[in-house]
């Protein structure tokens, strides 16, 4: 059935029998086939009827790689792998517990796998087949990556490997360069030209995934959305600007003078400490970072940890050192509390708190983004 990049799932507690009519009822109405033969158009032989046929237990578990039309039939990855598992009766299957947790019950699922996040065939399908099995009424989520689900549903990782693991996965959706040029000079505009100048490649590549999983899935109601691949590509460019703006800056600033600084006795700011005199040592996480800079929520500098006088002279030296000081860690903090640490968690996240994210990050009409104002408070102040 070919290698799959993309997979995104359906999760439903509708009756497997009367789940499985539909989803076949849906590929029949929209003149899908499964190959190259006239006999093989799925309006002439629907899915449901192939399955009774061919499958083993179709009451268990039944699957068809699907095309929009026979042309695309003999093209690498142009199709897209339906296959349906009922919670009941395949005893191989077991639900996510990010799904178990939005259901009253186990509920069965339908995957779309597919080549590619936000172009092509899959993301259309699995997006038009949930708005029609929502129809039903039922209650239903739409995971928009089984592989993010994966990691948020695993009890064994550690909150490190966690994170991770899921900024890794959302690596993946980066979309091609110039894919969206009508999404990203939306963004552009949003954020500002100036600010957009000053992100790195990197946080605009998932600045801009995050802005085209709003984009993509800013649907009806009916369907739930489980977002937080969204979240976590929205944290990754937040904490991409605080590495690049303050925690590398700051670093060689330590390196360069080539000065000792004494580690803490009570703890405090060690971390950053460590970050900070060794060359090769991995950036601070957004919580970690804030929870060590919101020591310097104080008038007395000097009544702290060598590391804290050290941090207080190099932001001294920044167009905004009192928003660093006294309100960045809290800023960070509420982010990572509310929007970030959650989407590592077994919990689903739906559109609304994607949404809210991205207003918080990019602003509205009555103040500016955290990312503008980040970004403005970081540069070199004016002599």
């Amino acid at each position: 059935m070919g290698s799959y990049k993309v997979v995104q799932t359906i999760y439903s507690t509708e009756p497997f029998a009367q789940l499985r009519d539909k989803v076949s009822g849906f590929f029949t109405s929209r003149k899908f086939v499964v190959g190259e033969d006239p006999e093989d158009s799925l309006v002439y032989e629907p899915l449901a009827k192939r399955w009774r046929r061919e499958e083993t237990d179709w009451n268990a578990r039944c699957s068809a790689v699907v095309y929009v039309t026979r042309s695309h039939y003999s093209l690498v990855g142009s199709g897209a792998l339906v296959v349906m598992r009922n919670a009941k009766d395949d005893a191989a299957y077991s639900a996510p517990d990010t799904a178990r947790r939005f259901f009253s019950r186990a509920p069965s699922s339908v995957s779309i796998e597919s080549h590619t996040y936000f172009e092509g065939e899959g993301e259309v399908l699995v997006f038009e087949l949930a708005k029609s099995l929502a129809q039903s009424q039922q209650p239903l989520l739409l995971s928009m990556d089984d592989r993010i689900t994966a990691v948020k549903s695993n009890p064994y990782l550690s909150d490190s490997d966690r994170f991770l693991q899921l900024g890794s996965g959302v690596s993946g959706f980066i979309p091609e360069k110039a894919s969206f040029p009508i999404l990203e000079l939306a963004l552009k505009e949003r954020v500002g030209a100036r600010v957009w100048k000053e992100l790195s490649e990197n946080a605009r590549a998932f600045l801009l995934t995050g802005f085209v999983a709003f984009d993509g899935f800013d649907g009806p109601s009916s369907v739930s959305l489980e977002t937080s691949p969204g979240v976590i590509a929205l944290s990754k460019a937040l904490e991409d600007v605080i590495v690049e703006r303050l925690q590398e800056p700051f670093r060689r600033a330590i390196l360069n003078s080539a000065e000792s600084i004494p580690a803490s006795s009570d703890g405090r700011l060690n971390k950053l400490r460590d970050f900070a005199t060794r060359r090769n040592s991995r950036p601070l996480e957004l919580g970690t970072f804030a929870s060590q800079i919101i020591h310097l929520n104080t008038a007395d500098i000097s009544a702290l940890p060598p590391t804290a006088v050290k941090f207080a002279d190099f932001i001294g030296r920044l167009s905004d050192p009192e928003y660093l000081q006294f309100l960045l860690a809290s800023d960070l903090l509420a982010m990572t509390r509310n929007y970030r640490n959650r989407a590592a968690h077994p919990d689903p996240m739906n559109f609304a708190d994607l949404k809210s994210l991205l207003t918080l990050l990019l602003g509205g009409e009555t103040r500016d983004g955290l990312l503008a104002t980040i970004v403005e408070a970081t540069r070199p102040a004016a002599r």
